[in-house]
């Protein structure tokens, strides 16, 4: 390909020497060249070659557009010639022609609402678009692509610069506009565009510009904290009574948080790994914003404080919403055990026999023992007054035992005669029972059954 600015000039052909040469006077060499089988000029030597004469000129009328041939013949003194093989060569005079209308075009959606943030990362973050094809197309043309402010402001706008393969000459032509241009340009009308440039250094064609509005600088969106509906607080923390969701808690995300439709919202009930963590991406209504908390989390969580929160899962990302900060009451008024040996306020060992007397917590058979009773619960029991031998203080602890049954009334345990014999008689014994909602790390007290322990 010759540049067409060189065509302005005559061309200079350059050869090597050529073997076997012996020119002198009446017996020249002669050298011939010839573009498109026409002369072009012959020299001839009647005295040793010199390197710098090895040269010929093409004038510039006989450079006109298209493809030639250039091949020369060597006539030796002697008499033998020969002819070189052609030297092909293209001149291409014709600048590129874009049609009438040839500006980028953008999917639909970009036209309507701009090129946005929330495009961009839903599009690999990256803007496309295609131009009609041109006259005049040559593999290896070069395609410079600009996002502007203003139209023709193409200075230093660059933005993309690549040769044209011949598989996209035959079809619209694809365009791409990174994220990262786009942003570094700012928000506001701009406009695209590109040239054409040959290979053959021809006038570059421009495009007329494209106009979008851009609003592609991300935005930080708040993420409100969640709020629970049985807690009473504010908007960022608050104070839960464990009755209050005896049937389960209710973890509300705000209604003026925006959500996108391909994000997933997971609503946190705790950290997860700790005690009574829960999480759900389950709202109570499809298309809803309340999540369910099971009371079984509830009562694990009972006397602990930890933030409820909820995450954004997008295509592209992940935002964890601002934290509410809850304080999980322990369970209080606690119901008072029973012992099947007790009658009124006297418990006599003498009546206790050798079965042992049963403690146990009362309810109808669908009731539950106590708020928040779960079978992953445990129940342990002390005895406590003074010492038969002494008077001192004595206490006996009776080792934990699992929760065996959610509604009903629960078994905590059997006190032998033996157990009774170690405390004074005529005095009060307490009988404690405990529960722990949080795998034994924290136990809370039933109120007290203070019989009079007597013979």
């Amino acid at each position: 390909m010759l540049p067409t600015p060189a065509t302005a000039l005559p061309l200079r052909v350059e050869f090597q020497m050529w073997s076997n040469s012996f020119p002198e006077p009446g017996a020249p060499d002669t050298l011939t060249l010839y573009l498109s089988n026409k002369l072009v000029d012959s020299k001839s030597w009647e005295a040793p070659v010199q390197p710098e004469d090895l040269f010929i000129n093409v004038p510039p009328k006989s450079l006109t557009d298209g493809e030639h041939e250039l091949t020369y013949k060597v006539v030796l003194s002697s008499g033998n010639e020969e002819t070189s093989a052609p030297y092909i060569m293209t001149i291409d005079k014709i600048p590129p022609a874009l049609p009438f209308k040839n500006s980028i075009e953008f999917p639909k959606e970009v036209g309507q609402t701009g090129v946005t943030d929330k495009y961009l990362k839903a599009h690999g973050d990256r803007l496309m678009g295609t131009f009609p094809p041109y006259q005049g197309a040559t593999p290896g043309d070069e395609l410079v692509t600009y996002w502007s402010v203003a139209p023709g402001a193409l200075d230093n706008e660059e933005v993309e610069r690549r040769m044209l393969s011949k598989a996209e000459l035959s079809a619209d032509i694809v365009v791409t506009f990174s994220g990262a241009a786009i942003r570094a340009a700012g928000d506001g009308l701009r406009f695209a565009s590109y040239r054409i440039f040959d290979r053959a250094q021809n006038a570059a064609q421009t495009s007329t510009a494209k106009n979008l509005m851009v609003e592609a600088q991300p935005v930080a969106r708040l993420l409100k904290a969640p709020t629970l509906k049985e807690a009473i607080g504010g908007l960022t923390g608050s104070t839960l009574q464990p009755t209050a969701a005896a049937a389960g808690a209710t973890l509300v995300v705000p209604a003026d948080v925006e959500i996108e439709d391909d994000e997933t919202v997971t609503v946190f009930w705790n950290t997860p790994g700790e005690p009574g963590a829960y999480s759900s991406s389950q709202p109570l209504q499809a298309g809803g914003r309340e999540y369910r908390i099971p009371a079984a989390n509830v009562a694990l969580s009972s006397g602990h404080t930890f933030p409820l929160f909820y995450t954004l899962t997008g295509p592209e990302e992940e935002l964890t919403s601002d934290p509410h900060t809850l304080r999980v009451l322990t369970v209080s008024n606690l119901p008072t055990p029973s012992c099947d040996k007790i009658t009124g306020s006297y418990l006599s060992i003498g009546h206790v026999g050798s079965e042992g007397a049963a403690v146990s917590l009362p309810a109808q058979a669908s009731d539950p023992a106590w708020p928040l009773i779960a079978t992953t619960q445990h129940t342990k029991m002390s005895l406590w007054g003074g010492n038969a031998d002494d008077g001192e203080n004595l206490r006996i602890d009776f080792p934990p035992q699992p929760v065996k049954n959610a509604t009903g009334t629960v078994d905590i345990g059997m006190i032998t005669q033996a157990d009774l014999r170690k405390f004074a008689i005529d005095h009060d014994l307490d009988i404690e029972v405990f529960v722990t909602f949080d795998g034994q790390k924290t136990w809370q007290p039933f109120k007290v059954l203070r019989p009079l322990l007597v013979a």
